[in-house]
């Protein structure tokens, strides 16, 4: 159902339909002047303005009066709280044989220069009825477009009224202050209409007699309206207030109408009877709203590279704005981070409104890098990664370091590397991994080794621990061809070991095996004189001590027995390793040469003991010879000295070990001297 409301206040209709936002002013005849103010908001308005109609007559006949002029204007350009001024024309009076034109309608912009929109009245009614010649004319309109006229100075362009006998015919839109003249026969005369607060123009080409005097100014009760035109007297002209009636000695003729103006367009007429009116129409605006979007949002987690617009609409222009939590006052607010932002507005009416928007960003762009595959073997080239991004803005570029562009890297050495990935917004995240490779191929050449415990023995074994390289490993010791970690069953040497690993690498170190030094068993040994005096004494070398002795027969365990009689014994050596030697060693008897003893200090015999060689040496001159005899008494060597004085060497190292006496005999068969040796092999 639509709902109309009528305020009627000061001569001023407010009407407003369902659409709230079309809105009216109707202003009615006060006979003052009135005012609107455009209202907040409002940039453009339109005019319909009706003029009066022209007025009755009372003579013989009741002739029709013309009617007012109704004129619309198209939209015109008003600015927010401008005031515009308005008169609103009258019905035009009743005269005995013609009534007065009606009064015009005006609009104009508030000042004193521009009129907006003027409505001619209608012409006063005629004498006679029944002929449309002696009828009031209609107020009229016209499309052309004016210069602006000035208000209050008339203008220089006229016009001829009404032809004869048609009962005074509206002023013209080109002459906005003019009204047509009429006669009351046919042959009336079309006089000019007279300018304001003038008498009227119109005359009868007969007599030339006057025509009704117009009225005032626009002011008071005056009219852009011309003087009615008869023959001797016609009807005032239309006004403000309508014109004055026809008077005279023959008031034949109706009253002329008022002028009309028709601003720039193409305005609608219409036609109006009685008083007139001035309706203003408008459009409120809607209500102030706003609409705030995201142009852009962050494109980089963290950053403040983002911007929102706000679109206003309704309210009265011109907006102010301020974004909160920014403070912008633009209506675009830009350098934003994420978050939620407001714009709050506020137009020329001091209406606010608001609207909240949410800028967003990315998760953070993330990048984790993995190695898939470490490098096999030393040295090699078969290592790979591989990585996981998330976050930022699909899709993603990838950089690592040695080249590769994929999300994935292959063919890699040992070594770091950082993946770099950018996503298209070219935020950036990096990460790193470490491929890796087996140690280079490593003996170590601390061998836990084991000696060979005694000469000439084959108890020796050397291990080594392998790292680095790829297992599994190969062995090879040369000599000796083991092929695992350990070598055993050595004798003293070097041994060379070979490894490989899996890759097909190698190294090679060498172990040294040693050994004891033999043992070696010497001895000093007294004869038995017959007393049971006779001694060994041992001395051991080589091998490792310490040493441990076993006699037989005797069972003695030290390296020197003694007190013992003449006769083999024999001694075994066993060292600290295990190791064995033995010796046999024969105490002999002296009995029978006991008492005999060196009795020529010029006789001296080295080394003694001996292995059968000794040393003769005299500081006799003369010739001489060497006996030397056993214990038993027996002769078992003789030989002359090849020099008597210095030193001879001896060698009876075919006689056993034993003691044994020597004489040194000149060749006069005296005695040099004599003494005993012990042979010692």
């Amino acid at each position: 159902m639509k709902k109309i409301i009528f305020v009627l206040c000061c001569g001023v209709f407010l009407s407003t339909g369902r659409n709230a936002n079309a809105q009216t002013a109707t202003f009615n005849y006060t006979g003052s002047l009135q005012t609107w103010t455009v209202p907040c908001g409002v940039t453009a308005i339109t005019i319909n303005a009706s003029a009066g109609s022209g007025g009755s007559s009372t003579g013989y006949a009741y002739d029709t009066p013309g009617l007012g002029a109704t004129i619309t204007s198209p939209a015109i350009t008003v600015t927010s709280g401008h005031t515009i001024d308005i008169i609103v024309g009258q019905v035009g009076v009743t005269g005995n044989y013609g009534g007065g034109g009606g009064g015009g309608s005006f609009v104009w912009d508030g000042s004193s220069t521009t009129l907006l929109v003027v409505a001619g009245g209608g012409g006063g009614a005629g004498y006679y009825s029944g002929s449309p010649d002696y009828n009031g004319g209609n107020g009229q309109t016209n499309t052309a477009t004016l210069n602006t006229p000035t208000l209050g100075v008339p203008n220089t362009w006229t016009e001829a009224g009404g032809s004869g006998g048609n009962g005074g015919t509206g002023g013209s839109a080109e002459c906005w202050d003019a009204g047509g003249g009429a006669g009351w026969s046919s042959n009336g005369g079309s006089g000019s209409g007279g300018s304001s607060g003038t008498v009227g123009g119109g005359y009868d080409p007969a007599n030339g007699a006057a025509g009704g005097t117009g009225g005032n100014s626009y002011a008071v009760n005056g009219g852009y309206g011309g003087g009615g035109g008869g023959d001797v007297s016609g009807g005032g002209g239309g006004g403000y207030n309508g014109g004055g009636a026809g008077y005279g000695c023959y008031p034949y003729g109706g009253g002329g109408g008022g002028g009309s103006y028709c601003i720039t367009g193409t305005p609608t007429t219409t036609t109006n009877s009685g008083n007139g009116s001035v309706i203003i129409t408008w459009v409120v605006p809607a209500a102030l709203s706003v609409t705030a979007t995201a142009v852009s949002n962050v494109s980089c987690h963290g950053g403040s590279n983002a911007s929102a617009n706000a679109v206003v609409t309704g309210g009265g222009s011109p907006y102010t704005y301020l974004w909160t939590p920014s403070s912008q006052t633009n209506a675009t607010a830009t350098g934003l981070s994420a978050g939620t932002y407001t714009i709050g507005v506020t137009d020329a009416c001091g209406h606010t409104a608001s609207a909240s928007v949410a800028i967003t960003q990315p998760l953070v762009l993330a990048a984790t890098a993995t190695t898939s595959t470490n490098v096999t073997c030393h040295g090699g080239s078969t290592g790979a990664t591989a990585s996981t991004v998330t976050g930022g803005s699909t899709p993603y570029t990838y950089s690592w370091t040695g080249g590769s562009t994929n999300a994935t890297a292959t063919g890699l050495t040992a070594g770091s590397y950082t993946l770099t990935v950018h996503d298209m917004n070219g935020c950036s995240a990096t990460a790193s991994t470490v491929v890796t490779q087996p140690n280079a191929l490593v003996i170590d050449t601390t061998f836990t080794t084991a000696n060979v415990l005694c000469n000439s023995g084959n108890t020796g074994s050397a291990k080594t621990v392998v790292s680095g390289g790829s297992s599994p490993y190969t062995y090879l010791w040369t000599p000796g061809g083991a092929t695992k970690d350990t070598a055993s069953g050595l004798s003293a040497g070097t041994y060379t070991l070979t490894v490989s690993d899996a890759c097909g690498a190698s190294a090679t170190t060498s172990a040294t095996i040693t050994q004891p030094t033999a043992i070696g068993i010497t001895f000093v040994s007294t004869p038995d004189n017959g007393t049971t005096n006779g001694t060994i004494a041992l001395t051991v070398s080589g091998g490792n001590s310490p040493y441990m002795y076993v006699w037989t027969p005797s069972g003695k365990t030290t390296a020197t027995i003694s007190s013992e009689s003449a006769g083999t014994y024999k001694c075994i050596v066993t060292d600290a390793n295990g190791c064995k030697d033995s010796i046999s060693v024969k105490i002999k008897s002296i009995a029978g040469i006991d008492g005999i003893s060196d009795n020529s200090p010029q006789i001296v015999v080295y080394p003694n003991p001996n292995n059968g060689q000794f040393n003769i040496e005299s500081s006799i001159d003369g010739a001489s010879s060497v006996e030397i005899y056993n214990i038993l008494g027996e002769k078992v060597f003789t030989r002359n000295l090849s020099t008597t004085k210095g030193t001879n060497t001896i060698n009876v190292g075919n006689q056993p070990n034993g003691v044994y006496l020597y004489r040194i005999i000149s060749d006069s068969g005296d005695l040099l001297g004599e003494g005993r040796i012990a042979i010692q092999k």
